[in-house]
């Protein structure tokens, strides 16, 4: 479960650094099924009695939506974050703190649900 979870912002990571449409477009695709796949762990969890997930599951349609989102607006037709320039991949954006919806105080419940 949490290497889906964590695998999402990885791979739009990944293909945010590509410079053409086919390449954004294998990550995005990757990205999209490990929304997927922690979309029916949660289920799984649920359905097994292993705990509550609801809160999760609302947390990763979230996370579905904006995803949907991004997609749609990196892939359109003359989208200018189809070329990136020098200097907006990682290192740009190294000391910031991003939060997935699994963190904070969710998070001790999901990894009771990884144990």
């Amino acid at each position: 479960m949490r290497r889906a979870a964590v695998s999402i912002p990885a791979n739009i990571a990944e293909g945010f650094a590509k410079r053409s449409k086919p390449d954004k477009a294998r990550y995005m695709n990757v990205a999209e099924g490990s929304l997927e796949e922690s979309r029916y762990y949660l289920i799984l969890a649920a359905d097994l009695g292993y705990g509550q997930t609801d809160e999760l599951l609302a947390a990763l349609e979230e996370v579905s939506r904006l995803w949907n989102s991004y997609a749609r607006s990196i892939l359109a037709p003359g989208s200018l974050l189809l070329r990136p320039t020098f200097g907006c991949g990682y290192a740009a954006l190294r000391g910031r703190r991003f939060r997935l919806p699994f963190q904070g105080s969710s998070r001790k419940r999901l990894s009771t649900l990884a144990a």
